[in-house]
């Protein structure tokens, strides 16, 4: 008997963990598969998750789980080892080729970086190689991704060649089922996957063949709902693969606040505290890209996990959350607060209003028509003055160097024409009072301001973020092609119109800050790169979007801008020569400490949360070690 109240709380403390540490008799087949550190468990709706079973610091890895099955992406089979994800070893000699194992047999060769991983792959491949050239074939004929279809023949033969009762397939037969209802695009993605299931079971060998077709296609729609993307051996290149990981999928739920990260080493999964986490707490990750508004994360969710996020961040008080200064509207009078838009008003006004989406629509195919005229045109000019430039040699430099600039100041005029035409013509879009009854939002309505209590009306509100969202049109079309500097201008447009409109953290200025970079990188331009990324970084910092400093989001912007440092330094090797020498020094002391600093801070975060002998960890290390 406990003789003190210490010692009778503690008892009782003891008693109410193991209680929650208990494991339910549906689950022990699972928990034999995953550490101690974790306890598995399902609540009333039978939604599995998983808890702590210690009070875990950060940098804890909870779980690590091999792929049942993974395949190499089509484009990168001839890069990468096709079981490892690995690179090939290259002789000493630079000359030579690179060490490359050949899978057996003369068809469908796979490339492998060892004999080990030959060996370990060839029971598996020797059951497909025969018919995986027709799995293509089908794929491309049903306009269906090759990808997920080769991830489905693997499973069957990873299935039979390991022999055991046709576990893979049972575990992930544990996995949800789910079944599209609604989104006209997602039904049709099915019937493409049906259509080729079909195709496909028609051509498997009967010693790989589920028990039937029906069988086969509810397997595919799990695979698909469920696969990750692995990165390389090198975490170079992400989402070089795909992988099932039915425990991870069945037990680790999404949040938008999440304790721990996802990360790979080769085709294992990996996963990580970020926070410290108390026992008993739930064990989270997040699938998504964290900034960005609750609806679009929800949706995003929703096709990925086929199921509403309902975390702590999704579920909060939108007059007391972060993401009101994501999505809303900076506050006209008090200027630092916002007019927080609930976490469905804005999405709901886009989804009733089918005919103003249909306008909007359609004047985005004649703004995309009218940059692809431009593109033509322009090309014919070009054309035209490379015909008259060699049929006249004689004509003067002088006047060549006149004609230059000018189809360059016409192609930026025109841009900002379209651009001005384009918010011309949405200023002018006036909701009507009968719209406004079709989508349930009354005409009188306001959202106010949390600090101050203004108050704004809320069809207003609707409209103006609906323009900030229809004006990232052209800029992105441009930008699909190719015309990096017509696109940068645009988006340095967007910013300064809207900044004094939108708060600091919003998702559409992140959003714009982030093309911008990517217009910058096209054109490699690294000393544009470096303060932008600085203020990527500061405003992601100072956001609470991540409460935690650990999030790899942030530390993978600090690996880039360590590598923008190193590309600016590269390219001003020549300029240094011919420079003074106390520009040149300044300059290259600010790049060198800034590269410093940010690989520092990189190595820093990745070593407290994946250790020092990580693949990730290992690759900044192997950059700081190169200065």
């Amino acid at each position: 008997m406990p003789t003190t109240l210490g010692e009778s709380v503690s008892m009782l403390s003891n008693l109410k963990i193991n209680d929650i540490l208990k494991v339910d008799p549906q689950l022990q087949k699972f928990q034999k598969q995953v550490s101690l550190k974790i306890t598995l468990k399902q609540n009333k709706d039978n939604k599995k998750y998983a808890i702590a079973s210690l009070n875990l610091p950060v940098g804890t890895c909870v779980h690590e789980e091999r792929a049942v099955a993974s395949i190499l992406k089509y484009d990168f089979l001839k890069d990468l080892c096709n079981h490892c994800f690995g690179y090939f070893e290259r002789n000493k000699n630079p000359l030579k080729m690179p060490n490359i194992y050949l899978s057996e047999g003369e068809e469908n060769k796979a490339l492998y970086c060892s004999n080990k991983c030959r060996d370990e792959a060839k029971g598996t491949y020797n059951l497909i190689s025969p018919f995986l050239h027709n799995v293509t074939k089908i794929a491309k004929d049903n306009g269906f991704e090759v990808d997920v279809l080769r991830l489905i023949v693997f499973i069957l033969a990873q299935n039979k060649a390991n022999g055991d009762d046709n576990h893979i397939l049972n575990l992930i037969s544990e996995l949800p089922s789910y079944e599209e209802k609604d989104v006209e695009e997602v039904i049709q993605w099915y019937k493409k996957l049906e259509r080729s299931i079909g195709e496909l079971y028609s051509i498997l060998p009967e010693e790989l063949k589920p028990a039937s077709q029906e069988k086969l296609y509810e397997i595919a729609c799990k695979v698909c709902n469920f696969a990750l993307s692995p990165c390389d051996q090198g975490h170079t290149n992400p989402e070089v693969g795909l992988a099932v990981y039915p425990i991870t999928s069945l037990f680790f739920r999404q949040s938008c606040d999440p304790n721990c990260t996802i990360t790979y080493e080769g085709t294992n999964v990996q996963i990580f505290t970020i926070k410290p986490v108390k026992v008993g707490e739930e064990l989270c990750i997040s699938y998504v890209d964290l900034y960005q508004s609750r609806y679009e994360r929800g949706q995003e969710i929703y096709m990925k996990r086929h199921e509403w996020c309902e975390c702590s961040r999704c579920t909060e008080d939108i007059n007391k959350s972060v993401d009101r200064f994501v999505c809303g509207l900076l506050c006209d009078e008090c200027k630092k607060d916002v007019y927080p838009v609930d976490s469905n008003g804005y999405h709901e006004y886009q989804s009733k209003i089918a005919s103003i989406k249909e306008k909007t629509e359609k004047r985005r195919e004649k703004i995309r028509e009218l940059v692809k005229q431009e593109f033509e045109k322009m090309e014919a000019e070009k054309e035209a003055a490379a015909k008259a430039e060699a049929t006249q040699p004689s004509e003067k430099p002088e006047e060549a160097q006149q004609t230059q600039p000018q189809s360059s100041e016409n192609v930026i005029d025109q841009a900002k024409e379209a651009t001005r035409m384009f918010f011309k013509g949405d200023d002018e879009n006036v909701i009507e009072k009968e719209t406004l009854k079709i989508i349930g939002v009354n005409e009188n309505a306001v959202y106010t301001c949390p600090s101050c209590k203004h108050e704004r009306n809320k069809a207003e509100t609707l409209s103006f973020l609906q323009r900030v969202s229809n004006h990232f049109t052209i800029p992105i079309t441009y930008l699909q092609n190719g015309q990096y500097s017509t696109a940068e201008e645009f988006f340095n447009r967007i910013l300064d119109r809207y900044s004094k409109f939108l708060h600091p953290q919003s998702y559409y200025l992140m959003n714009a800050r982030v093309q911008l970079l990517n217009c910058y990188i096209y054109q490699q331009k690294w000393d544009d790169c470096i303060p932008l990324a600085k203020t990527i970084i500061e405003t992601k910092e100072k956001s609470n979007v991540y409460t935690t400093k650990y999030s790899p989001e942030i530390m993978d912007l600090y690996e880039s801008l360590g590598d923008y440092c190193s590309q600016s330094l590269e390219a001003k090797k020549s300029d240094i020569l011919n420079t003074s020498s106390s520009n040149s020094d300044i300059r290259k002391k600010y790049l060198t400490k800034e590269r410093a600093k940010a690989y520092e801070t990189c190595l820093e975060l990745r070593t407290a949360v994946f250790g020092k002998e990580h693949p990730k960890t290992l690759a900044i290390q192997r950059k700081i070690d190169a200065l």
